[in-house]
């Protein structure tokens, strides 16, 4: 089994673990999803912060802080 395999299944069972019977908000449990995955190396720093460069992110960030 490749390690990459194995560790992205460990952080989605963790991050389900979290958001159930922790019960972390989802943002805070995404984010130390984002973190884990750019530390262990499965992700590339450029693909962990792609999506913050994404048109659908930015309108929804911009209409949380106009609300």
């Amino acid at each position: 089994m490749n390690p990459s395999i194995a560790i992205l299944a460990g952080t989605t069972i963790l991050a389900f673990i979290l958001m159930m019977v922790v019960n972390l908000s989802p943002d805070i449990v995404a984010i130390l999803v984002m973190i884990v995955l750019g530390v262990s190396g499965v992700l590339t720093p450029a693909e962990s912060f792609s999506g913050f460069s994404s048109h659908a992110v930015i309108t929804l960030l911009g209409a949380f802080i106009m609300t």
